[in-house]
């Protein structure tokens, strides 16, 4: 199990999340052998939160500088914006923000490689989520790991479109479609950003698999977070928070019995 912070497991002092990667193929490990308590996995993936800075920040010669914060130049629209990066669990990062409302997103894929033809199948995907309040939330599988980036929306769109989570430069990368969503699922409820927490907190940490090419990949997973933000539930789970049991077992205890299993 993992601590409050999400940084290491109880009574464990080794460290459990790798921030260099690996952390998700160990929560999986954990799960296969019964071990797992699904709500950590929020707090084992990484987020990038992305913040605009002004020239002279951005120039400034800091004289600590955590080893979480990386400051960039980004091409917005032709000008040039500053921006500083500082990496954190995705729990603290959304942490306030979970009941805003997912608006629409954006499926964009990049190229595998630049010598290679635009294909239907040779790209990296990943999702941009237009959160209300002018935010939005980058979402993708790279490799075993989740990766996210979150912050004002012009600035974070800019700088997912051009470097994943971890700074790393993409190759060309193009908007391959977007969609709005509907203000409310099937069930009569808004999809939030704390929806797609307790998705990625459930549904997708049951059926998570570490990298296949074939079965397991980026394409798979934008597939599957898809479903659930057209639908409001995917991969054969049904759409139930941990917020709603919780509130539902406040007022009758009883209610837990009747939960799906």
């Amino acid at each position: 199990l993992l601590a409050k912070d999400g940084k290491a497991p109880l009574g464990d002092s080794s460290g459990f999340v790798d921030r260099r990667g690996g952390s998700l193929r160990l929560l999986f490990n954990n799960l296969v052998e019964g071990q797992l308590n699904l709500t950590s996995w929020t707090n084992s993936i990484q987020c990038a939160l992305v913040r605009e800075i002004s020239q002279e920040e951005f120039e400034a010669k800091r004289e600590f500088v955590p080893e979480s914060d990386k400051d960039y130049a980004l091409d917005v629209g032709g000008a040039t914006r500053h921006v500083r990066l500082r990496t954190d669990c995705l729990g603290y990062v959304l942490f306030g923000v979970e009941s805003r409302r997912i608006t629409g997103y954006a499926e964009c894929r990049a190229k595998m490689a630049e010598f290679l033809p635009w294909t239907a199948l040779l790209y990296h995907s990943f999702l941009l989520l237009e959160v209300e309040g002018g935010q939005l939330l980058c979402s993708e599988k790279y490799n075993d790991e989740l990766e996210a980036i979150f912050g004002e929306r012009e600035v974070a769109q800019a700088f997912a479109m051009q470097f994943r989570a971890t700074g790393q430069a993409r190759r060309t990368t193009s908007e391959w479609r977007r969609a709005e969503l509907r203000p409310f699922d099937d069930s009569g409820e808004p999809l939030t950003v704390g929806r797609f927490m307790d998705w990625v907190d459930g549904p997708y940490a049951k059926k998570y698999q570490p990298y296949d090419l074939l079965r397991m990949n980026c394409q798979h997973y934008t597939s599957d977070l898809l479903g659930f933000l057209e639908r409001g539930q995917a991969l054969g789970c049904p759409s139930l928070s941990r917020r709603r049991v919780l509130a539902a077992v406040q007022r009758d205890g009883l209610e837990l019995s009747r939960a799906p299993e």
